[in-house]
């Protein structure tokens, strides 16, 4: 490795004159965005190797299988990864889930999953498959796109030291690692440089090839339409433009951008269309402005690019005292990229078109994920299609470190560049003081406010320190007599932003918690056997199984509050329950039931169901309900979810429709006598007989009734649009019964009914067969 990176920097412009050099530099973008210019290949699998290498020591807690990415990839998108895999391995569709909010729409889900290497891999590998594999495929996604942004930064920079720094920074800075959580995102996001990439050669070089990649890449990015994707039209647009400026046939790129962007649409229509009508009838179409606020990253949060550690990240603070969430005010990109993009604005007389872009792009990407601390948000949200469907401006944050990175990757190297003088000196100082100092003073003036000052300190003292390292490192460098400082920088300032970003949140708490220390964590690792001490949720899930609410064909549905079973888990172990994880759901299931993450937010009943009595939960089969005992055992009743669990135990303890079972696991579990049948007949004086669920699948269900009259028979699992009825053989339309269940009207005698589901609403059609 030492000698891959001693050799890193010695290619045909290294060996030329320094007063060339000097002025090569200057005109490095001009020239080198040409048309007729050739794709830079050299020493391009050299810069890859030493990238890949860095990858791999900057994950090492996660490629080892020690840690893991926690939170929403672990609570949220793990479990719908291992749904999905699941029903394929099966041989079925995953269009609809059923094993939460009663049932609900995948396909139509713009983070469904369906569409991302980790189905792929989760597919291929088989019984293999667990957390550690899902880890692994969303970390390559990010190595993907950081040597995808050394190729495409290359073009723009006169060396390839600062390239694999800005890789660096595009693949553990900022967002890279705090919102790993955010699985689907950050797909989208390590296929941003990519697209970029292919943008480029489809401009530059327009043929069959680049076209069909471009659209590719395009493709690839909207079949798991997030906000990531939605926003990266929005910042790709001045690339398209930049790069056909670029191109010396102008006419036909914008026909090769045409062509690829049909190409993609083409094949997203299907995914696109589902998720255009999934939307208009879930709880997203009543988000307003406000929902945006938890969001919106304060000014101040600019100062966490360069203050490493800072809310509670690492060392001895007392909590965590982020503005608005720790994963969302993680800006840190590394006080050596910080430094070279400092030093790169006093190298250059002129900036560059490129870098002007990137500049441009990344002010603007930062003040859009303040949201609603500035007026631009707002216009967005209000006057621009789609924005209403969103509530996280913070996902500006994305773009912004993106085009960081690029900035970095495109700074030419220190000792060939000629420094401005007089009042352009002055005017970069006085701008980067304000850059810097503002924030700093807003910062200072928070942590008093929030009573953390003196962690702020704690961060200031790591700062100074890791500073000092800095420049004792390059100071060695640069005066070693013994040492060819121009071979030896480039690994130096490799190597000091390798362990510094991963010492201060990539392999470290909170963001790389132990395996060992979570028994879902070792359960989802497949690793049941030596799951916690008494394997104690490994015991419920097999108490739910061996009584009809988990397997292939469950009879019953349950509510677990608190733990695990509250959110994503059921649909990870095919467990039929009320509630999950998802952002979106179906308006009518929030209305009559409400679609919650007990997991970590406390129960609340409508007005339309007060209790689990009623007739929705009855008619929904809830059979059981789980309290988990930690928070019942160590709750003293101050937090609300605690309070909350403890009152809807008393209330089941004094009904007659409710008895707690002696049963061992990690929850308490009731058993409540009042649950209907899966499927009813209704006749028209409102009696009710039960029917036989014959056949159970994702999309597919089938009962058998005998009716002595015209009846409704009414599945007790969520109607939505696509979801179809054939009775005997024939179509018949289905309604939604109550407002919210699958029902279709059948003659009387022996009926067999099966309920289809066809998600993509232009393919659907009226046939049984």
């Amino acid at each position: 490795m030492a000698l891959l990176f001693q050799t890193l920097l010695r290619s045909k412009s290294d060996r030329q004159a320094p007063e060339s050099a000097a002025l090569s530099d200057e005109r490095t973008t001009d020239t080198a965005s040409r048309a007729h210019a050739a794709e830079p290949t050299e020493g391009f699998w050299r810069a890859a190797l030493v990238i890949v290498g860095a990858w791999v020591l900057m994950n090492l807690q996660f490629l080892s299988g020690i840690s893991f990415i926690p939170w929403d990839s672990f609570d949220e998108f793990f479990p719908q990864v291992k749904f999905v895999v699941s029903a394929i391995r099966a041989g079925q569709a995953p269009w609809w889930n059923p094993f939460m909010y009663g049932g609900a729409p995948v396909l139509g889900d713009p983070q469904g999953m369906i569409f991302t290497p980790h189905t792929l891999i989760g597919v291929l590998s088989g019984s293999h498959f667990g957390l550690h594999l899902f880890d692994v495929t969303t970390l390559a996604m990010e190595l993907l796109g950081g040597l995808a942004l050394v190729r495409y930064a290359r073009r723009y920079s006169g060396n390839w030291l600062t390239p694999i720094l800005g890789a660096l920074v595009f693949m553990v800075g900022g967002v890279a690692t705090s919102r790993l959580e955010h699985v689907p995102q950050i797909v989208s996001y390590g296929l941003l440089p990519l697209q970029l990439l292919t943008l480029r050669v489809v401009c530059l070089r327009p043929s069959v090839f680049s076209v069909l990649a471009f659209a590719g890449a395009l493709a690839a990015g909207a079949l798991n339409p997030n906000q990531v994707v939605f926003l990266s039209a929005f910042a790709l647009i001045p690339f398209v433009a930049f790069h056909l400026n670029e191109a010396r046939q102008r006419g036909r790129a914008i026909i090769a951008l045409a062509v690829a962007g049909a190409l993609a649409l083409l094949v997203d229509a299907p995914a696109l269309s589902a998720i255009v009508e999934f939307v208009k009838f879930s709880n997203r179409a009543a988000l307003g402005l406000q929902a945006s606020s938890g969001s919106s990253l304060p000014f101040f949060d600019l100062s966490s690019l360069y203050l490493p550690g800072l809310f509670g990240v690492h060392g001895p603070q007392s909590g965590v005292w982020a503005p608005t969430d720790l994963s969302e005010d993680y800006l840190y990109i590394g006080l050596v990229p910080a430094l070279v993009l400092i030093t790169a604005t006093f190298q250059r007389r002129r900036i560059s078109g490129m870098a002007s872009l990137c500049l441009c792009s990344a002010v603007f990407w930062f003040v859009f994920a303040m949201g609603t601390n500035t007026p631009v948000y707002g216009a967005m949200f209000n006057h621009l299609p789609g924005f209403s469907a969103f509530r996280r401006p913070a996902d500006g944050a994305y773009f912004l470190n993106l085009f960081v990175a690029l900035l970095i990757a495109i700074s030419p190297k220190f000792e060939r560049a000629r420094m401005p003088q007089g009042m352009a000196r002055f005017a970069i100082v006085s701008l980067w003081l304000v850059a810097l100092g503002v924030p700093l003073a807003l910062l200072v003036r928070y942590a008093q406010a929030q009573g953390h000052f003196n962690d702020l300190l704690i961060v200031f003292h790591s700062f100074g320190r890791r500073l000092g390292v800095v420049a004792a490192v390059l100071v060695a460098v640069q005066w070693c007599r013994r040492v060819d400082s121009r071979r030896w920088m480039a690994p130096a300032l490799i190597g000091l932003t390798i362990v510094d970003i991963a010492t201060v949140g990539r392999i470290v708490s909170p963001f790389a918690p132990h395996v060992r220390g979570s028994e879902l964590a070792m359960m989802y690792a497949n690793r049941e056997a030596a799951a916690g001490r008494d394997g104690a949720l490994s015991q419920t899930i097999a108490f739910l199984r061996d009584h009809g609410v988990a397997g292939t064909n469950p009879s019953f549905r349950m509510e677990a509050l608190g733990g695990p079973l509250g959110a994503s888990m059921p649909i990870a172990y095919r467990v039929f329950s009320t509630q999950g994880y998802s952002p979106i759901s179906l308006s009518s299931y929030n209305h009559v039931i409400g679609a919650e993450n007990l997991q970590s937010s406390p129960k609340q009943f409508t007005t339309l169901s007060p209790n689990y009595d009623s007739s929705a939960y009855r008619r929904l089969g809830v059979r059981y309900v789980l309290l988990y005992r930690p928070t019942l055992d160590h709750s003293g009743g101050s937090d609300a979810m605690g309070s909350e669990i403890k009152r809807i135990r008393a209330e089941l303890s004094g009904s007659t429709w409710a008895h707690v079972l002696d049963a061992p696991g990690a929850y308490e579990i009731w058993e409540l006598g009042n649950p209907l049948a899966r499927a009813m007949a209704i006749a028209p004086d409102g009696t009710e007989s039960a029917c036989e669920v014959t056949s159970f699948e994702m999309t597919s269900v089938s009962v058998r009734c005998h009716s002595p009259q015209a009846r409704r028979i009414v599945l007790g699992d969520v109607h939505a649009p696509g979801w179809k009825a054939c009775v005997n053989g024939e179509p018949v339309e289905t309604e939604p019964y109550e407002g919210l269940f699958r029902s279709a009207i059948v003659p009387n005698g022996d009926i067999a009914v099966t309920f289809r589901y066809q998600p993509v609403p232009f393919l659907r059609q009226r046939v049984c067969g």
